[in-house]
C-alpha cells in the first residue's frame, strides 16, 4: 500500500499535541524533499532544531503565523524500512516522539522560540544544518566518527530518554498506537546503555505522571537508579576508546 505522507504527518502532529497539551507552540512535520538545502542529505532520517521553523516556513503552505516547532524527515529513508503498514505507523510515531522529545527536553519554548534573533541567523543556521546533514557517515574518519558519537551521546542523555519514554507511553495510552518500545523511541546511542534498561529504571513514572506537564516532570528528579545508570554510562565514555565497551554507531 502506498504511503500517504499527509495523513501520517497529520496523525503524528495530533498525537504529539495530545501527549503534550501544555506545550504552547504549534508543531509542523515537513518532508526534507520540500526544503532545498536538505534535498539529498545523507545523515539523518529526521531532526529538529531551535530555528528550524524559520528555515522551513517559506516551503509549507500551512505555516502558523508565529513561531512553531518544526520537525523534518526523509521520506526515502523511511520507505527503505520495508515494513507492513501497522509497523510503519508505530515506527513513524516513535520517530516523531523522538524528535519532539528533543524540543521539550531542550526547552525550545521557553529558551528559544520566544527569542528575537540577529539578522542573518536563519541563513547561518540553514547553511550549518545543511553541511552537517550532507556528511556521508560511510566516509567519516575515525576522529570524525568519535566526535559524532560524543555529540550523539550528549544529545541523547538521561533528560532526553526520560522525556521520550514519557511521550511513548502517552502515545500508546491516549492514541492507541500499539506498542512503542524504548528502543524505537530512544534509538541506540553509542556508549549509552540500551533503552530497555533506562525504561526499567524509570519504572512506573510515565504511568503515574501521565497527566503532569512536562515542565513539572523535568523540574523534578527522576528515580535515583535511572540517574545512576546514566552516570555509569558517562564514566564508561571516559575510558580510552580501545578499552571501552562502545556500541557500533547506528546507521
Amino acid at each position: 500500500m502506498a504511503i500517504s505522507w499527509p495523513l501520517l504527518e497529520e496523525e503524528a502532529t495530533r498525537i504529539l499535541k495530545r501527549c503534550a497539551p501544555c506545550q504552547a507552540f504549534p508543531v509542523r512535520i515537513v518532508a526534507m524533499e520540500l526544503i532545498p538545502v536538505f534535498r539529498g542529505q545523507r545523515m539523518f532520517i529526521a531532526f529538529t532544531q531551535t530555528q528550524l521553523d524559520r528555515i522551513v516556513r517559506p516551503y509549507i503552505a500551512d505555516a502558523p503565523p508565529g513561531r512553531f516547532v518544526a520537525i523534518v524527515y526523509d521520506r526515502a529513508k523511511i520507505e527503505e524500512w520495508g515494513i507492513d503498514d501497522d509497523a510503519l505507523r508505530r515506527h513513524w510515531v516513535a520517530l516523531q516522539c523522538h524528535e519532539y522529545a528533543h524540543a521539550i527536553e531542550l526547552r525550545f519554548e521557553t529558551d528559544y522560540l520566544r527569542r528575537e534573533l540577529p539578522a542573518g541567523t536563519v541563513e547561518h543556521d540553514a547553511t550549518g544544518l545543511a553541511a552537517g546533514a550532507n556528511v556521508d557517515p560511510q566516509q567519516m574518519t575515525a576522529k570524525e566518527r568519535e566526535e559524532w558519537e560524543d555529540l550523539s551521546f550528549h544529545s541523547h542523555d538521561d533528560r532526553f530518554v526520560r522525556v521520550a519514554l514519557h511521550l511513548a507511553h502517552r502515545a500508546e495510552t491516549f492514541c492507541k498506537t500499539g506498542r512503542i518500545t524504548p528502543g524505537m523511541v530512544c534509538s541506540t546511542t553509542p556508549g549509552r546503555s540500551h533503552p530497555d534498561r533506562y525504561a526499567a529504571e524509570l519504572g512506573d513514572e510515565p504511568a503515574r505522571r501521565i497527566a503532569d506537564p512536562f515542565a513539572a516532570i523535568m523540574a523534578s528528579d527522576p528515580p535515583t537508579a535511572f540517574s545512576e545508570l546514566f552516570e555509569r554510562d558517562k564514566k564508561r565514555r571516559e575510558i580510552p576508546l580501545a578499552q571501552s565497551e562502545k556500541q557500533p554507531c547506528p546507521n
